[in-house]
Formats: C-alpha cells, sequence, structure tokens
C-alpha cells in the first residue's frame, strides 16, 4: 500500500516469499572436489555459516571433513554433465557459494605424455570446472540479490 503526503511518497512493500525464505535460510555452500587440503580449510571456514554439501569421486577423500564439518557428502563424476546438473538440483537452501576445487596431474616430457591422459587432466580440470559454474550460474541467477548486490560467487 502507499501513503501520500504533501511533500513525498512513501511506499511500504512486504517482502516476497522468496526473499523471506531466502534471508531466513542457512544458504548452501558447494565444494567439488575434496580432499585434506586448501578444500577441507575452506569447508572448516565455510561450515558455521552455510549449508556445506562436499562433492567427489571418492567417499574417502572427504569423509573426515564432513564428519568434522556436520557436511553432506556425495558421490559424482565432476566431468559428468548429469551429475553435476543432479548435484545442483538437490541443495537444501539457495546457492551462494561453489567451489571447484578437483585436481588430476600427470609429469613427464610433452613428447611422452599420453594423449588419452592429457585429455582426462582437461576434462576434470577445465571441463568440470565449466560445468559447475554453469549449473551454478543458472541457479545464483534466480537469487535475490544479498546485501552487498551479490547473487553468489
Amino acid at each position: 500500500s502507499a501513503r501520500v503526503s504533501a511533500s513525498h511518497i512513501d511506499t511500504f512493500h512486504s517482502p516476497s516469499p522468496l526473499r523471506t525464505y531466502q534471508s531466513m535460510v542457512k544458504p548452501t555452500a558447494v565444494i567439488i572436489g575434496v580432499g585434506d587440503g586448501v578444500s577441507a580449510s575452506v569447508a572448516r571456514l565455510l561450515a558455521k555459516d552455510y549449508n556445506l554439501v562436499l562433492a567427489a569421486r571418492t567417499e574417502s577423500k572427504m569423509a573426515g571433513v564432513a564428519a568434522e564439518t556436520g557436511a553432506v557428502m556425495t558421490l559424482m563424476d565432476a566431468t559428468d554433465p548429469a551429475s553435476v546438473e543432479s548435484l545442483f538440483k538437490n541443495l537444501p537452501s539457495p546457492l551462494r557459494v561453489a567451489i571447484y576445487n578437483p585436481s588430476r596431474r600427470m609429469a613427464g616430457s610433452i613428447v611422452d605424455l599420453d594423449p588419452a591422459e592429457v585429455r582426462s587432466v582437461v576434462d576434470v580440470c577445465a571441463f568440470g570446472a565449466f560445468l559447475m559454474a554453469q549449473s551454478a550460474a543458472r541457479i545464483m541467477l534466480t537469487n535475490d540479490p544479498d546485501v552487498q548486490g551479490a547473487r553468489g560467487t
């Protein structure tokens, strides 16, 4: 409703149901590629303020971090579009943070590297990051902006 005065117009808005829901619920942070290094440290930092979802190919790499932080664990292949899409369709609350941390390395002389193994490294390190960013962006673009104007990161 609006109230009109001689000098100005004040408009009173009731919050949208979505905005009210988003402000009351602890947001979600997703970390794909969880081990005992950087991703574990980031998970510990995020656990207090976010519903934490950890995803990796193997449970053993993330089980300790999940137990310590109270995170939900999901087994998935980050290079599989259907797996990534499924992860992001089943989050417990609005997505605000998405982190991609899988790694696959190989060493050797360029003349000796197996092209199939190089492709696998590129799939894990680049294509998987694209899949996560695409799925996260689709969700974050529907979020209401936070107090700093961001919809997610």
